[in-house]
């Protein structure tokens, strides 16, 4: 198949090319994308891994030291709870360490 034929200003992919990833079998979606693509059970697993890897970027990226910028989105955002619950309940600190 063929990579994505581009990205339109109001969806993230055209209607062909949404027709073809709803249609093809799950392990060849990857090969096809040109960013990687995870199949999750559900929209709580979704927004569970969504969570998780935001707090594992900050810190991941505080331990080296760098500056973070995440592109986050507006809505829906239950994964915001889960990340302050994640933050919470591992008591983890998201302040970054000074630059010396």
């Amino acid at each position: 198949m063929n990579k994505l034929k581009g990205i339109l200003t109001h969806q993230t992919v055209s209607d062909e090319d949404f027709r073809k990833m709803m249609t093809m079998p799950a392990e060849e979606i990857n090969s096809w994308s040109n960013v990687k693509v995870e199949i999750v059970e559900s929209t709580k697993d979704l927004y569970n891994k969504m969570a998780k890897s935001i707090v594992d970027t900050i810190i991941e990226n505080n331990r080296k030291n760098k500056n973070t910028k995440i592109i986050l989105p507006v809505g829906p955002t239950p994964q915001y709870k889960i990340l302050a619950n994640i933050i919470n309940r591992e008591s983890r600190s998201l302040e970054a360490s000074p630059i010396p």
